[in-house]
């Protein structure tokens, strides 16, 4: 069960990854203030994802712990 979460955990971190650093292209660029708050806006829903995933796994560690008792 935790393996494709840990596998959408990856996808959603490299993501978020490469929104920042397409932030980080678009400021040096000097880009429209539009290219820029879109790349704010996918960073920051990369950032929100990665927090679900991680509420999802603890989720699941605590189910599966209950179930050993």
């Amino acid at each position: 069960m935790l393996a494709p979460v840990k596998e959408t955990m990856r996808a959603v971190v490299l993501g978020t990854g490469a929104w920042a650093i397409a932030l980080v292209v678009e400021v040096v660029r000097g880009a429209h203030a539009e290219a820029i708050w879109i790349c704010v806006v996918g960073l920051l829903f990369g950032l929100v994802g990665v927090l679900d995933i991680k509420r999802r796994l603890a989720k699941i560690a605590k189910s599966q712990a209950g179930n050993k008792n």
